[in-house]
C-alpha cells in the first residue's frame, strides 16, 4: 500500500519535515538523508512499519512517498490506508506550516 502526495517545496525541506513528525510521535527510525526513511509507528495502539521516500520533481517542488511495509497483524485494509492519509496529512500540514512561518519573518 503506497500513498504518493506533491507538495511544493524542496526534497530537502520536505525530508526534515518527515523527520519533525516522526520526533513528534515518538517513532523508531532510521534516520537517511538519501533513500527511503523506515519508522515503526503506533497507530491506533498497533506497531506497523512504514517507509517514507521525497523524490524531487523541480528546485521547489517534491513528491512524497509513504509506504506501508508491514502492517501490524491485526490491522485492517482500512486501518492501513487511514493510517498512511493520517501521516500524509500530518507532514503536509507541518510544512505548510514552516512556509507559513517563514512567509510571516519575511514581513517583518
Amino acid at each position: 500500500m503506497v500513498m504518493k502526495q506533491e507538495v511544493r517545496c524542496s526534497r530537502r525541506m520536505a525530508i526534515f519535515a518527515v523527520f519533525d513528525i516522526l520526533d513528534r510521535l515518538q517513532a523508531a527510525y532510521e534516520q537517511h538523508i538519501l533513500g527511503d526513511i523506515k519508522a515503526q509507528i503506533n497507530f491506533q495502539g498497533k506497531i506497523s512499519e512504514f517507509a517514507f521516500a521525497v523524490t524531487e520533481n523541480s528546485e521547489d517542488q517534491s513528491i512524497l512517498h509513504i509506504s506501508i511495509l508491514y502492517p501490524a497483524m491485526d490491522l485492517s485494509a482500512d486501518e492501513a490506508w487511514a493510517a498512511l492519509e493520517y501521516l500524509r496529512s500530518i507532514i503536509v500540514s507541518h510544512i505548510e506550516e514552516v512556509q507559513n512561518a517563514e512567509i510571516g519573518k519575511s514581513f517583518l
